[in-house]
């Protein structure tokens, strides 16, 4: 039996807490002392450069993935919404527990890591959306949970066609 959870709702999880928090971290920086210039261009630069490289690398390959997808096993159970949320919380609570400690170790380092939060986290929910237009098509898209809450994105993911979609 393998759970899966659907993509478009744990995209949509992580992308959100992790543009949360990396605006957190900006926030947190000035308010600590940091010259906004000194925390913002420092964050822009991050946020700008690693959502280019998401986009590139991440977003392309959910979508040769997906293209290579079949379809769950009939025993796959899907995770329930809650689940998804308390295991996406976990993985989250993580990135806060280092925006702080970066923020101790230097408080401009605090917005490097929330600007590359931020451009993860707007990659994610672009995905999310790109999922959910797929979902709203007849396809909904499933990716395998890992073993722990830190899994790799790039787990096994699996579409189920709709009924009506299959008919077509």
């Amino acid at each position: 039996m393998i759970p899966i959870a659907p993509l478009a709702r744990e995209l949509r999880l992580e992308g959100a807490g992790s543009v949360v928090i990396g605006v957190g971290g900006l926030v947190a920086s000035i308010a600590l002392g940091a010259s906004p210039a000194r925390a913002l261009v420092p964050f822009a630069v991050a946020a700008v450069a690693l959502a280019a490289v998401q986009a590139a690398i991440g977003h392309r390959w959910y979508v040769g993935a997906v293209a290579d997808a079949g379809p769950p096993d009939e025993d796959a159970t899907i995770e329930t919404p809650q689940d998804t949320t308390r295991r996406t919380l976990v993985k989250l609570s993580v990135y806060v527990l280092l925006v702080v400690i970066l923020l101790i170790v230097g408080r401009e380092f605090g917005a490097v890591l929330g600007g590359l939060l931020v451009g993860i986290g707007l990659v994610d929910l672009y995905t999310s959306r790109w999922a959910e237009r797929l979902a709203a098509d007849g396809e909904t898209i499933y990716r395998e949970l890992g073993s722990w809450p830190f899994a790799s994105g790039r787990r096994p993911l699996y579409r189920r066609m709709s009924a009506s979609t299959e008919a077509m």
